[in-house]
């Protein structure tokens, strides 16, 4: 599976081989999560969320080691997403038809 990157990079194709299992399957994760809460686009949050929710994976270990509670900020994570703009109706159609065009 290749997607293209975000603006500032020229459309650079990214591809699974760059990226750790663990990363890739949170970069899959991100636009799902952001299709569960009806939300357009995809932001960081919703990576960052796909990647507190990988048990045993590197961002809980390092946010742990630096002393914070990796379910905590699960936690407030989730919440933050919660309070962003949803789309519904017809726009989340095209939302998830755009989504399953791109192969994410």
């Amino acid at each position: 599976m290749a997607t293209r990157a975000a603006a500032g990079s020229g459309g650079k194709k990214i591809t699974q081989q760059e990226f750790t299992d663990k990363a890739w399957q949170a970069i899959v994760a991100a636009p799902e999560i952001a299709t569960e809460y009806q939300q357009q686009i995809v932001e960081t949050e919703h990576l960052f969320k796909a990647l507190l929710e990988q048990p045993n994976g590197l961002a809980r270990r390092i946010i742990s080691k630096a002393g914070s509670d990796a379910t905590r900020l699960l936690d407030k994570t989730d919440a933050f997403i919660r309070r962003q703009p949803r789309v519904s109706g017809d726009t989340a159609q095209q939302v998830r038809r755009c989504r399953k065009d791109m192969q994410l």
